[in-house]
């Protein structure tokens, strides 16, 4: 049976917990990696060019964009983000899956795309919710890059986040992140399953049973 690749796409509000889920899972021993997006945005000060993000240009994006480089792109508060199919490409093409994390607009025209299908893969999206409003408004105010203003715009947005992100038929899987160990092993959970499922698994691993 042919071996078919997947994207796993973790989305979520801002400070639910999807980036540290994400780069949590990228250095277990799981056939997955993690790919990097492009973006316009400046860099905060904790964060690395080529590892949290490639850091580029507005006039860098769109000519991206023209080029037909990127798999998916959105734009969310007022900065560009971008999945370059290279990176996705080079993955499949060393027998690893993918993990994304995106904005739920990058999750609606990947669901549009014909990529996804010429690529042979599938698209497995898992919404990483907080707990509670409260929790979220802490986690904004902790980061301490916000004024009480962006803060509660950022939360507006969050509502209508989490609103399309439960809506149905469009996330596969639902992580509530109380707690941050047991959140990555309920997404690590989900890619072994999703891996073992019988359409996608790869027979050539018990190829001594079969004649």
């Amino acid at each position: 049976m042919k071996f078919s690749k997947k994207l796993f796409c973790f989305i979520g509000p801002g400070a639910s917990g999807k980036s540290s889920i994400c780069t949590a899972l990228s250095k277990t021993d799981l056939p997955i990696t993690l790919s990097i997006s492009t973006t316009t945005r400046a860099p905060r000060p904790y964060e690395i060019e080529g590892r949290d993000y490639f850091f580029v240009s507005k006039d860098s994006f769109t000519q991206e964009i023209d080029k037909n480089n990127f798999i998916e792109y959105a734009e969310f508060a007022g900065n560009m983000y971008g999945t370059s199919i290279s990176t996705i490409k080079t993955s499949f093409a060393e027998n690893k899956h993918v993990i994304l994390e995106i904005e739920i607009q990058g999750v609606k025209k990947l669901k549009e795309s014909s990529l996804l299908k010429e690529m042979d893969c599938e698209l497995v999206v898992i919404f990483i919710c907080p707990p509670t409003k409260e929790e979220l408004v802490k986690r904004f105010k902790a980061r301490g890059a916000d004024s009480p203003e962006r803060i509660n715009e950022r939360l507006i947005i969050a509502e209508q986040e989490i609103a399309e992100s439960i809506a149905p038929n469009f996330s596969n899987y639902v992580i509530v992140n109380k707690d941050l160990d047991s959140s990555i092993d309920q997404a690590r959970a989900i890619i072994i399953a999703e891996l073992s499922k019988r359409s996608v698994f790869d027979t050539s691993v018990i190829s001594s049973f079969i004649k």
